[in-house]
């Protein structure tokens, strides 16, 4: 079955990413699944609880999600994704992957649970 065939079904853990105005440690989200030893990748469903929009960098290890997380710039690429407020996404990102948050001119809450599903 396809994941894009099921809603989404959490398989971990639920974890507050504060977003601010600079870059925090990144934060690792962790998939209890029994059958993630069985794939390489998780979605993962982003709450962005704040007022604005947030930006998500994600990487292997804390370091490097907080590096790779920046507001975007005109005309500049940026590996993030935006998560504008109140909304709730679900994107597809490796396992056990760790993230970060941005936010442009003031702090807010992003909530990111690991699942499969959309």
């Amino acid at each position: 079955m396809s994941v894009k065939e099921f809603a989404f079904h959490p398989t971990g853990d639920t974890v507050l990413l504060p977003s601010a105005t600079t870059a925090p440690t990144g934060v690792q989200v962790v998939s209890n699944d029994a059958q993630g030893a069985n794939r390489s990748s998780d979605c993962y469903q982003f709450y962005n609880a704040g007022d604005e929009t947030s930006y998500i960098g994600w990487g292997a290890t804390a370091a490097s999600a907080q590096s790779a997380t920046v507001v975007p710039t005109l005309g500049t690429a940026q590996g993030v994704v935006p998560v504008p407020a109140g909304a709730v996404i679900v994107f597809r990102f490796g396992l056990n992957m760790f993230f970060s948050g941005i936010n442009a001119t003031s702090a807010g809450d992003v909530f990111i649970t690991p699942g499969e599903g959309v």
